[in-house]
């Protein structure tokens, strides 16, 4: 008793360093309690042992509080967190069936057969799609590989590819599809998504890969992760 009233004291002492004591307690509520509370500690009245256990106990009252308040808090962050994710996980990730896949010169648009100057190594793309039920609008990621996490469909770098919407999106003989102009040679990636009759937007669906090239029909390719990444270490070089 006597070694923690010693070192009680050291730190209550008026000649200390401030900063020792301002680290010592940490809150100003609880730097204030502490420091009357081990006033009445180093006093040898022993008339003022009520008084003492009334301070513990307001220290005790005033913890409790705020962790109670932290508590409160990390809940209603998870009750929220849990929130989002059943809202998104409501929608379920579409499935990509395509229907056609065509390929045309990239001409300039209203010309009589004129292709883009300086364009005309590009080619114009149109995809069209199943019909996804319940579906109200569609967004199509036009080369976004990296952006878009494959195995979930969440968008993790927004930065990567482009979004194709509104005015892109069209109807083809009754389903939806895209017209794209200005689309490089080559392999073509597409991920697509849909927003249904409350507003919600699904995950991006698994790629569709096609090999633009000259105007005509396009299959689908489906690459293996192996070739996949050949590929794009092929187009970084």
């Amino acid at each position: 008793d006597h070694f923690f009233k010693k070192m009680v004291c050291f730190f209550y002492r008026p000649d200390r360093d401030r900063s020792i004591q301002k680290n010592f307690f940490g809150w100003s509520t609880l730097r204030a309690a502490g420091r009357a509370f081990f006033r009445e500690l180093c006093s040898s009245d022993p008339a003022h042992t009520p008084l003492i256990l009334h301070l513990i106990l307001k220290v005790i009252i005033v913890v409790v509080a705020r962790t109670m308040k932290m508590i409160t808090l990390i809940s209603f962050v998870s009750c929220l967190v849990l929130l989002v994710w059943n809202s998104e996980a409501n929608v379920a990730r579409p499935e990509f069936h395509i229907s056609a896949a065509r390929v045309k010169r990239h001409f300039v648009k209203g010309s009589n057969g004129d292709l883009v100057e300086g364009e005309e190594h590009l080619r114009k793309v149109i995809l069209i799609w199943h019909d996804v039920t319940d579906a109200k609008l569609y967004e199509i990621c036009h080369q976004c590989r990296g952006a878009v996490d494959e195995s979930t469909g969440i968008m993790v770098d927004p930065s990567i590819g482009r979004t194709l919407k509104d005015d892109y999106i069209k109807t083809c003989g009754g389903k939806p599809c895209i017209v794209m102009p200005a689309a490089p040679l080559g392999y073509n990636r597409f991920h697509m998504r849909y927003q249904n009759n409350t507003g919600d937007w699904s995950p991006w669906s698994r790629f569709k890969n096609f090999n633009v090239q000259e105007p005509g029909h396009m299959e689908h390719e489906e690459l293996t992760d192996v070739q996949d990444a050949a590929r794009a270490d092929h187009e970084e070089l």
